[in-house]
């Protein structure tokens, strides 16, 4: 029974390092983040702009191209006769 009680304390006492040993580590992490961005110049420019990527066209698109199309072909006809 005392051998149980022993290694349950050793267990917690492991997880408690593990848990401080996170929480320096997140510590260290945020402090390195903050440093980046004070003295980093890149904090100070902003984004350059991206252009939007090219949309597919939609079935409207196309049948408003066909019927521009068709018009145009109307009046060549006419215009032929």
């Amino acid at each position: 029974m005392f051998e149980r009680t022993v290694a349950a304390s050793m267990v917690t006492a492991d997880t408690c390092e593990g848990e401080a040993y996170e929480i320096a580590s997140d510590e260290r992490d945020l402090a390195n983040a903050e440093h980046i961005t004070r003295t980093d110049s890149f904090a100070r420019k902003p984004l350059p702009l991206f252009p939007e990527p090219s949309r597919n066209k939609v079935h409207w698109e196309h049948m408003l191209e066909e019927m521009s199309w068709l018009a145009k072909d109307f009046v060549r006809e006419r215009k032929w006769r």
